[in-house]
């Protein structure tokens, strides 16, 4: 997702939530570090990570940058940083304008090195040797686990940003770890903390409203007794998926909507009703069993790597996304819609380019109205569910039937780009 498309979205719901635009910053930071690059990591301080993040979190992600060679992803990195900075700027309206002059200093330091010398990001900061890291949200608090050889590197570079930057931070300890602390949000007072121990360093945000226990957990200073890991959701996530070693992680449907609806006690449902208590209050008797039924046919989306690996000089890699359904029928039957993609376009000939479509034609009348009909079939007793229902509105199957007669036989397509010319006269 393009970042200018991710802060337009956390700016129209930061207009709803107001307490909570604080959190977008982290958010656009993570989207822009994550969606540059990712690698095969190392399962025992993954483990660790999944070990702090609650089993209640709306979206975990976890992975490397060792295993990708850097030219592939530094360039789009480095453009993605400048963005985020822009961004950045633009909230300084709502949150104190101190933390994001920092932010843009130390995002300025990581984008220096993506486009000097991005082969040196590791030693940079030093990173352990796989360079892993992890994010997740502690109910809607972003939180960001980076494993190093040594914190001192990168303290050194917060430091140097802060001065730079004339941005003053608080030094505490907090359960004999060393954090640097700045106030973002004075009511509800939010802040932002930096953590550094001996082999990770956190950035994360806390409430003052926690409990002590409550921020140690956030920043995995304390155990998390139901965890990612404790739950296996990682590991279920990746065997069922066939995702490789690498970034994978999901976004927790049903969570969101029990949260949203305050149906259940979570740690995000415990944050709306302390930054968005109109939210938080939002009961909708009538609703709540059906949207939750809604949910519960959709409960997850997650992606990961399925192919991942050097091979002949060649880098290979395959990401792939994927809806979990618990109608099976409908599964299998979105199933028959896969098409076939061309040889030529899925494999490396020293392309510039290739795109590949595949898709069944003589499926596509079925499949289609099928889940047109459930929609339209479906009694829903809630009234949003109800609009939703009619802004659907009744389907032409007529015109579906004559442009698939007009794609018969259609199985798929592809194209590749070897080559470009540019003329002088342009």
């Amino acid at each position: 997702m393009p970042v200018n498309n991710v802060v337009s979205l956390l700016r129209k719901q930061g207009r709803q939530m107001k307490g909570l635009k604080p959190l977008s910053w982290v958010l656009m930071l993570v989207f822009g570090l994550l969606g540059a690059s990712a690698a095969a990591a190392s399962p025992s301080v993954l483990k660790t990570f999944r070990q702090h993040a609650p089993a209640d979190t709306l979206t975990y992600w976890e992975g490397s940058l060792a295993a990708i060679p850097p030219s592939t992803w530094a360039l789009a990195g480095s453009s993605q940083i400048e963005q985020l900075i822009t961004q950045l700027h633009a909230l300084k309206a709502d949150l104190a304008p101190e933390p994001i002059e920092f932010l843009s200093t130390l995002l300025r330091d990581y984008a220096t090195v993506l486009q000097e010398s991005p082969n040196s990001l590791g030693s940079h900061y030093d990173l352990n040797a796989d360079q892993d890291m992890a994010f997740y949200l502690d109910g809607l608090a972003p939180i960001l686990h980076v494993a190093v050889n040594s914190p001192d590197r990168i303290r050194q570079l917060v430091e140097l940003a802060a001065q730079d930057s004339n941005t003053p931070y608080k030094t505490q300890v907090w359960r004999n770890a060393d954090v640097f602390v700045w106030d973002v949000v004075r009511e509800p007072h939010i802040g932002f903390a930096i953590v550094f121990q001996p082999q990770q360093v956190t950035f994360g945000f806390y409430a003052a409203a926690d409990t002590p226990t409550r921020t140690w957990r956030r920043f995995g200073l304390a155990p998390e007794s139901d965890s990612v890991d404790s739950r296996g959701t990682l590991s279920d996530i990746q065997r069922d998926n066939g995702y490789v070693l690498g970034l994978m992680g999901f976004f927790d449907i049903q969570q969101l909507v029990g949260a949203m609806l305050h149906v259940a006690p979570s740690k995000t449902a415990a944050d709306l009703a302390l930054f968005s208590p109109k939210i938080a209050a939002r009961q909708l008797p009538a609703c709540q069993e059906e949207w939750q039924a809604v949910a519960a046919k959709m409960p997850l989306v997650t992606g990961g790597f399925k192919q991942l690996e050097k091979k002949s000089g060649q880098f290979l890699s395959a990401f792939s996304w994927h809806l979990d359904l618990a109608n099976t029928a409908r599964n299998l039957q979105l199933m028959t819609l896969n098409g076939h993609l061309p040889d030529y376009a899925i494999t490396n000939q020293r392309q510039i380019l290739s795109l590949a479509l595949g898709l069944d034609s003589q499926a596509l009348l079925p499949v289609v109205s099928g889940i047109w009909s459930a929609i339209a079939a479906a009694d829903f007793s809630c009234p949003e569910l109800q609009n939703l229902q009619a802004l659907v509105g009744p389907m032409n199957l007529g015109t579906l039937a004559i442009t698939t007669a007009l794609l018969q036989g259609f199985q798929g397509m592809g194209m590749s780009l070897y080559d470009i010319a540019v003329s002088d006269t342009l």
